[in-house]
């Protein structure tokens, strides 16, 4: 599978600043990508003043998470060291899953990473996501291709436009989330939890999709803040 070249995701392209080093070096080799971004960059940031959802007391608590990754930044930067440490694999397991139990997970796994395992619906979910598309349809900034599969990243999938996505994060000062609320499988919907395959199975799409527009309708709406804000 192609690497990802996470210098070409949107939150690394937002903190490019004019006049930088990599600023230059990116849009020397990216000239396309240039416009859009420095207007982009003009905007309110996530979490600021002059966005929809800003509060003086609540987005101060987002942001400086943020901010804390950047202040450690340099410790995780600098030449690779070129002598390879074998860690042990039992204890490098035990402590992370001991981390994910620490912050709530339920039920906790590890594997070898396998080309497999990188995301695809190919051969899992294209028929159920062929018919659903809920979140292209409920996508606010149409940044969620509804056309047939496109070739993305050595993979057909649906593409989304990263750039119109970020842009409505920017209005809302925050991230949007509908399209993840919007997907049945997000939803722990009942008529899901008994089905081995979509594949070739129509009957049983429609009737995952006709239980979640009976509970939800077009997506679920959560008024107001979070449970962890009231």
């Amino acid at each position: 599978m192609k690497r990802v070249d996470e210098r070409d995701t949107m939150s690394a392209r937002a903190q490019y600043k004019k006049g930088s080093e990599d600023y230059a070096d990116y849009y020397s080799r990216n000239p396309e990508k240039k416009a859009i971004d420095d207007s982009i960059r003009q905007r309110p940031n996530l979490c600021s003043e002059g966005t929809n959802t800003y509060n003086p007391l609540n987005s101060p608590m987002a942001s400086c998470a943020f901010e804390f990754l950047e202040d450690i930044r340099h410790l995780s930067e600098g030449k690779v060291n070129p002598e390879k440490v074998q860690g042990n694999k039992n204890i490098i397991t035990k402590r992370i899953k001991g981390l994910a139990r620490k912050y709530g997970a339920k039920l906790v796994g590890i594997t070898e990473l396998k080309d497999y395992h990188f995301y695809t619906h190919r051969g899992r979910l294209e028929d159920f996501c062929s018919l659903c598309k809920n979140c292209a349809f409920t996508c606010p900034s149409e940044s969620i291709s509804n056309e047939p599969e496109k070739e993305s990243n050595g993979h057909l999938n649906w593409i989304i436009e990263q750039e119109t996505c970020y842009i409505r994060w920017r209005q809302y000062g925050t991230d949007c989330g509908i399209c993840i609320s919007s997907c049945p499988f997000s939803q722990q919907m009942e008529s899901i939890k008994a089905v081995d395959t979509f594949k070739d199975n129509e009957a049983v799409i429609a009737t995952v999709l006709g239980e979640f527009r009976k509970k939800y309708g077009t997506r679920p709406f959560v008024p107001g803040n979070p449970d962890w804000l009231r």
